[in-house]
């Protein structure tokens, strides 16, 4: 590596229909990968610019495959196979020069829409369902987190994923006490996991920001060197940053589930608390966004109200809705509260579910000479999304940050 966004595309072949090779490394304008702990699946854009109509000539019209590597110098390899889904903007920008978006997305996202599961699970963990669900979409390998609680479940000829996506509301982990499951793919594996246990991580690299042009040891900066470089961001933005009104409706802070019986012919009441249960769960730091004045005022179970069956109540595997819908509400609504976007200089090893930490500096004047960190808001953030864009000369990562707990109590 000679420059901080310095990339090697190793291979961006396109495979027609008639199985032609079609090499798209020198009618590239842009190529634009995303994953998000809360998609099921990679997708990618590729803006080709396009003198020879290939669309007429090959021709492409969406049954065509990608195989994409790329990677920063010296660092993992950043490779998939992806098929076309459609073509967008297609604009003749010149007299004979044409521009057009190619969408890609794994090939497990086709195959799942071909696939149906029709099948009862009885007595079995929600795992052990993930792990015989996952294979019908010809996914490889899947990671599950193993899940407590057997159970009796009819999967009712729904779509693979679509099935996994419902079960992971329902299951409670081994190793924790949430319900907060994610059923996802990264660059390298599917993951049914929860969010505690990618927040039980620690962090898988560190970032900083400094002003540019500000590298000679001044107010606590690093040197302009390449070690340096690749590991500051060239800017930040805060895209979301708590809404106290959303959390209450929301039922982050407080909810209540009533659950009954048909059966039986009875129901209970069952309420969940933030503040006061919060040490109860994983998270990245152990202060939470309440200040101690403020846990009464909006902690109220009013807020937030479910009414759920509690089944039939006539085997040994009881539904127990109450051990997964209030805490999952809002464990999934913490990841939401504060949502950083970060630009940084390409980096193929990110992807989405890993921890990493951004020394976060404060605007305010320097103290001593030094530069003041955010003593809230620094610190660890989970990557729930991560964007990689390789132009014509340079190459990005964007990563979505998101953070359920703050550096520092507040008052």
């Amino acid at each position: 590596m000679d420059f901080a966004k310095d990339f090697d595309l190793v291979t961006c072949d396109l495979k027609l229909a008639t199985g032609e090779i079609w090499n798209l490394r020198f009618k590239i304008l842009e190529i634009s990968t995303y994953e998000d702990i809360f998609n099921n699946n990679i997708t990618c854009d590729v803006t080709i610019n396009d003198a020879e109509n290939m669309l007429m000539n090959f021709p492409i019209f969406g049954f065509e495959e990608l195989k994409l590597e790329f990677r920063t110098p010296d660092r993992g390899l950043w490779s998939k196979k992806l098929r076309l889904i459609k073509i967008t903007d297609r604009e003749l920008i010149r007299e004979r020069e044409l521009v057009y978006i190619l969408h890609f997305v794994t090939p497990e996202a086709v195959l799942n829409l071909k696939k149906r599961i029709s099948k009862s699970y009885k007595g079995k963990l929600i795992s052990q369902m993930v792990e015989d669900i996952h294979p019908q979409i010809g996914g490889g390998g899947i990671d599950v987190e193993v899940t407590k609680i057997q159970h009796h479940f009819i999967i009712p000829n729904l779509h693979p994923m679509h099935a996994i996506n419902w079960l992971a509301t329902h299951a409670n982990p081994a190793a924790y006490k949430g319900a907060s499951y994610l059923y996802y793919e990264n660059k390298d594996i599917f993951k049914f996991v929860t969010s505690e246990k990618l927040l039980s991580e620690g962090p898988k690299k560190t970032y900083l920001y400094q002003v540019a042009n500000v590298r000679k040891g001044d107010l606590g900066h690093k040197p302009q060197e390449l070690e340096t470089n690749v590991i500051a961001a060239e800017a930040y933005t805060f895209d979301n940053h708590m809404d106290i009104i959303e959390n209450m409706r929301r039922g982050m802070y407080g909810n209540e589930l009533l659950t009954h019986s048909d059966a039986r012919k009875i129901w209970r009441r069952y309420t969940f608390d933030y503040p006061g249960s919060f040490d109860d769960y994983k998270h990245l730091y152990p202060s939470n966004y309440l200040e101690s004045r403020a846990k009464q005022d909006v902690n109220k179970k009013e807020s937030k109200l479910k009414l759920h069956s509690t089944g039939h109540d006539q085997d040994n595997y009881p539904f127990l809705p109450e051990l997964w819908i209030p805490c999952r509400i809002s464990q999934l609504h913490q990841l939401h509260q504060i949502r950083l976007t970060l630009t940084l200089p390409g980096d193929s090893e990110r992807t989405c579910g890993e921890v990493v930490e951004f020394n976060l500096p404060s605007p305010e004047p320097p103290i001593n000479n030094q530069q003041v960190d955010d003593k809230y808001y620094r610190g660890k953030y989970l990557v729930q999304s991560v964007r990689h864009i390789i132009d014509q000369d340079k190459y990005r990562t964007i990563l979505g940050l998101v953070k359920d707990s703050v550096f520092t109590q507040f008052p």
